[in-house]
C-alpha cells in the first residue's frame, strides 16, 4: 500500500512472481521455493500495528480534524490497513520533544504528582494502567524496557538479563500482582530487544521461578 504526494492514499499494488528474464543472472523467480505448510503452527500473530509516540499525536493533532481522522481511519479501520494493536511509551521517548517522566520535579513516593498529560516509576507501574484504564483504555500487556541493552541519549534504564530478573522478581512482578494486574490480566514481557539476545535472557530470567510467573 503506497500514499504520496501524488494524492495516492493507500493504494493497493500486488508483486508477482514470474520467469526470470533472458539474459539476466540474478536469482529468478523459478529458483525460489516457497512452500507453505498450513497443518504446522507455531506462534500466533496478534496483530500488527504502531506507536503512539508523542510525535506521533503532536503531527496528527497538527493535522487538523479532518486529515487527522482521515490518518486514523487509513491506519484502524476496514477501509485502510486495519492495524489492531497500539504501543505507547511509559513517559518520554526518543519522540519526544524533550525527556520526562510522568512524574517530574523530585522524590516523590506518593505519585501525587502523576499524571498523563506532561509534554511539556519504580514499583508503581500499577499507577500508569489504572490512569489509562480511567481512559476506557486497557493494556493486554507491558514490557520493562525498550532495548534495556542500548545507551540511550534519551531518557532509558540500561537492563541486563540479571538485573532485569531481580527487578520482575523482586518489584515489578508483586506490585503488579498486588494491584489486580497479575499474570492472568497482563502479560509481562522481557526483552524488547534484538532475536539475537533471546536463548541467553531466556535461560537467564526464566531459571528464577519467580520471575518466570
Amino acid at each position: 500500500y503506497q500514499s504520496g504526494r501524488d494524492g495516492a492514499r493507500l493504494r493497493k499494488s500486488t508483486l508477482h512472481f514470474g520467469k526470470q528474464p533472458e539474459g539476466d543472472s540474478r536469482v529468478g523467480a523459478e529458483q525460489l521455493h516457497v512452500k507453505v505448510n498450513q497443518d504446522v503452527k507455531h506462534q500466533e500473530v496478534f496483530g500488527f500495528g504502531g506507536a503512539f509516540t508523542d510525535s506521533t499525536g503532536i503531527n496528527i493533532r497538527k493535522a487538523g480534524d479532518k486529515l487527522g481522522d482521515q490518518i486514523l481511519r487509513d491506519y484502524f479501520s476496514k477501509d485502510g490497513i486495519e492495524y489492531s494493536v497500539g504501543r505507547i511509551p511509559i513517559g518520554g521517548s526518543d519522540f519526544s520533544t524533550h525527556p520526562y517522566e510522568l512524574d517530574d520535579g523530585g522524590e516523590d513516593k506518593t505519585l501525587s504528582k502523576f499524571n498523563l498529560t506532561s509534554e511539556d516509576l519504580e514499583d508503581k507501574v500499577s499507577v500508569y494502567l489504572e490512569a489509562y484504564k480511567a481512559h476506557n483504555i486497557t493494556h493486554w500487556g507491558i514490557t520493562v524496557q525498550n532495548e534495556p541493552m542500548a545507551s540511550q541519549s534519551w531518557n532509558s534504564m540500561r537492563y541486563t538479563a540479571e538485573t532485569t530478573r531481580d527487578f520482575v522478581a523482586k518489584t515489578l512482578g508483586p506490585e503488579l500482582e498486588a494491584s489486580g494486574w497479575g499474570p492472568d490480566k497482563l502479560k509481562l514481557m522481557v526483552l524488547d530487544h534484538n532475536l539475537d539476545l533471546v536463548k541467553e535472557w531466556v535461560r537467564v530470567i526464566f531459571a528464577d521461578k519467580t520471575a518466570a510467573k
